[in-house]
């Protein structure tokens, strides 16, 4: 999908001179590197669940629990 790639490898594959084709498949990688997209591997949306019996916690401005160091749960 990038013209400026296609003619980089074209270039590495008949280039017979090693340091200059090492210098167009570095080229190469940068581009490729920073055109990639971001690809997520993980979701670090946590889920938020609440009980009303649960007290004395503290959750963190990205919605994660921060602390339960004082947490109690109390009776029915």
């Amino acid at each position: 999908m990038n013209p400026e790639v296609d003619k980089l490898l074209e270039a590495a594959q008949i280039e017979t001179d090693p340091a200059r084709r090492y210098e167009f498949y570095k080229r190469f990688q940068q581009i490729v590197q920073t055109d990639l997209p971001l690809i997520p591997l993980v979701n670090a949306d946590p889920g938020l669940l609440r009980n009303r019996r649960l007290i004395d916690y503290s959750i963190g401005g990205d919605g994660t629990s921060e602390n339960f160091a004082s947490a109690q749960l109390l009776p029915e």
